[in-house]
């Protein structure tokens, strides 16, 4: 091999990885508005799961006096995620 075919084989090897290392680079960096698109479809699917397995939940609690007569109701509320 020749020196400047030497050279020219150096520099070809040193143009194609500088060309693999840029595709690289560019692979890694997301597209901002697919990766948002991504996040907004993961979110709605994790809102309809929490939807399917949430309940609305009223604990009532009724206070006796001696003779078995309510003399208080307490009740609450809640969202429960089960």
């Amino acid at each position: 091999m020749t020196p400047y075919s030497e050279r020219l084989h150096h520099r070809t090897r040193l143009i194609a990885a500088a060309l693999l290392l840029t595709a690289v680079a560019y692979a890694q960096i997301p597209d901002a508005a697919a990766l948002l698109q991504e996040v907004l479809e993961h979110q709605r699917k994790t809102d309809s799961i929490r939807e399917n397995y949430t309940f609305h939940e009223i604990v009532r609690t009724d206070m006796l006096d001696g003779d078995g007569k309510v003399k208080e109701t307490k009740s609450e509320e809640s969202e429960v995620f089960s």
